[in-house]
């Protein structure tokens, strides 16, 4: 399930430019917990060309569409790598949900 509990912080980067983090509050997965997120992610995420990311590079916009089964586990782990879930919507029959995030350039990582 996507961090529902989450704290704000304020870090310098190096470049001496002030940035906000957002962080779950609970505890973070464990090592298994995280790869297998990290594999769901590869699995199931597509990142697809567009204007603003003609590359189709990570970092942009991101979708699937998963079994319903999985999708709360497959927006668990695009949280989790930071392609914050903007929209969830099911198909007709609700058999299938998409996924999709603005990316994580848009979320500010």
């Amino acid at each position: 399930m996507p961090y529902t509990n989450t704290k704000s912080l304020t870090a310098t980067a190096t470049d001496g430019t002030e940035i906000t983090l957002v962080v779950p509050s609970e505890g973070l997965p464990s090592q298994d917990r995280a790869e297998y997120l990290r594999g769901l992610y590869r699995e199931h995420v597509r990142h697809p060309e567009t204007p603003a990311n003609p590359n189709g590079n990570w970092k942009g916009r991101a979708e699937c569409v998963v079994p319903a089964a999985i999708a709360d586990d497959v927006a668990e782990a695009m949280d989790f790598v930071g392609s914050i879930v903007d929209y969830r919507g099911a198909n007709a029959l609700g058999t299938k949900v998409v996924l999709m995030s603005h990316g994580y350039w848009a979320h500010g990582f």
